[in-house]
């Protein structure tokens, strides 16, 4: 894919369940892909109201789009760390079907660290 001009470390969480029936995601100091190829396309904003409507409870947020490669390995709730910042993976789409690239929608979030 042309136009790959940055790059972004992620980071895996594993998830737990507590007895209360709580999902709860924990990820890893180090990160489990470095340096993987992509390109930032655009920024939005989320407001609280849709991110409580998919579980989160951040407030109004900045939504982040990164293009990658086709078959790049990146899944909902992974965190990508891109310019020194943490975003936390809400949506990975193949957007025309064929193939070509992911799009992939991150929610950048004040206090998300590694």
């Amino acid at each position: 894919m042309i136009g790959l001009n940055e790059t972004v470390d992620k980071y895996r969480p594993t998830q737990t369940v507590t007895p209360e029936g709580e999902e709860v995601f924990t990820w890893p100091d180090l990160p489990t892909e470095s340096d993987i190829p992509c390109r930032v396309v655009t920024v939005s904003l989320v407001r609280k109201a849709q991110m409580e409507a998919i579980g989160l409870h951040y407030g109004d947020v900045e939504a982040y789009t990164f293009l990658f490669e086709d078959g790049k390995d990146i899944a909902r709730d992974d965190k990508l760390k891109y310019d020194g910042e943490y975003y936390r993976v809400l949506s990975v789409e193949d957007p025309d079907k064929l193939g070509h690239h992911l799009e992939v929608m991150a929610v950048h979030v004040e206090g998300i660290t590694s």
